[in-house]
């Protein structure tokens, strides 16, 4: 039985105080990562004939981040992801805002009563 090469990662350089700096040993330490290099090429239709791959948003799992090509940010540092130049500070009104959205219950969401 022939067993896959492992593709090693080719990251863009940038340094190390840039929030887009990435090892390659962060890459080969994510789950999916051979899951997603593994292949040659692969496009929504690959997938979406899969069981349980057509169903709501709020069930959606690593196979649809992996279809859709969406990154995969959790655990990372906000600086990881926006320079911290650009955060806005937790005091603005913008960002309470944001965090009155965010902590509205399904309930007031469905009913409207949220802001």
């Amino acid at each position: 039985m022939l067993q896959a090469q492992r593709v090693q990662p080719n990251v863009i350089p940038h340094p190390p105080n840039d929030h887009r700096y990435v090892q390659p040993s962060e890459l080969l330490a994510l789950k999916l990562y051979d899951q997603l290099m593994g292949r040659l090429s692969w496009t929504i239709i690959d997938y979406a004939g899969t069981p349980n791959f057509l169903k709501s948003t709020s069930h959606w799992n690593e196979q649809h981040l992996i279809a859709f090509r969406c990154l995969l940010l959790e655990d990372l540092p906000v600086s990881r992801i926006v320079p911290i130049s650009e955060l806005i500070s937790d005091d603005d009104t913008r960002m309470k805002l944001v965090d009155t959205h965010l902590l509205a219950s399904e309930r007031d969401v469905r009913t409207g009563e949220a802001e």
